[in-house]
């Protein structure tokens, strides 16, 4: 059976971690048709997955993402429980894997599709403009990260974004009730209802602790979705909180 590893390292640095007897889990996706045995290594901070794989797919981008999922929120855990234990705030960031031929490369969570769905910017033109809206609001500092989080915590993608577009609701129209608030929020940008509720819906689980399943195929429909709504809302606050015309923006 195909064996990769993750490696990584608990931050900050300073304090040296060492995990034993951690137990192996077994994982099944029966959606992907994958199971992964897993086996932890936790030394000097530096941490060492194993995942041995009933199968391995070279050619498919979004393989490891499949595994990096439970990879990470089981590492996570374990560094978590020092946190708890001990009252410091740790985090696992996994940085590099060795494939099945031996060979070790370059690891990141990513998802280069999203790269065309920023508009509003990019870094070689307009960044420092939309840099100092975003740092102008504390409020949309934090929505941008959750946002963020769809792809650094893949697990966390719906809850995660339906928080920042309901922030993102918040910052256009603060103190206004929620139920005026969306209809603005939509009218300004250009964007359907039935286009939000497709990621709010999916997160009602979530967000209360309901560990209901959503198919990957949702989660990066959500992920995609509030890309476009984040784009647009820094579009707006480009032109001066002037609503986007229709004949730029279609509704979606």
């Amino acid at each position: 059976m195909p064996i990769i590893h993750l490696l990584g390292r608990v931050v900050p640095t300073g304090t040296n971690i060492s995990l034993t007897n951690i137990p192996s889990v077994t994982y099944e996706s029966p959606e992907n048709a994958l199971k992964v045995v897993f086996t932890f290594n936790v030394t000097n901070s530096f941490v060492d997955v194993e995942c041995v794989l009933n199968r391995f797919v070279v050619s498919d981008p979004q393989f490891l993402a499949l595994v990096h999922k439970p990879a990470f929120d089981l590492a996570q855990a374990a560094v978590g429980l020092v946190s708890f234990s001990t009252g410091i705030g740790f985090t696992l960031v996994f940085d590099s894997l060795v494939s099945p031929d031996g060979n070790k490369s370059l690891f990141r969570s990513e998802d280069r599709a999203l790269a065309s769905l920023c508009n509003s910017f990019s870094p070689a033109s307009g960044f420092a403009e939309v840099m100092r809206i975003v740092m102008g609001e504390f409020s949309l500092c934090i929505a941008l990260n959750e946002l963020i989080e769809a792809i650094t915590l893949t697990h966390h993608a719906p809850a995660s974004c339906a928080r920042c577009i309901e922030r993102l609701r918040t910052v256009m129209s603060p103190g206004m009730d929620r139920k005026h608030a969306w209809v603005r929020f939509r009218s300004n940008l250009q964007i359907s209802r039935e286009y939000l509720d497709f990621i709010t819906d999916h997160a009602t689980g979530a967000r209360h602790g309901d560990p209901a399943h959503v198919p990957g195929s949702a989660t990066s429909d959500i992920t995609r979705r509030s890309w476009i709504i984040m784009d647009r809302f820094l579009e707006y606050r480009k032109r001066g909180n002037t609503p986007l015309p229709l004949s730029e923006f279609p509704l979606l």
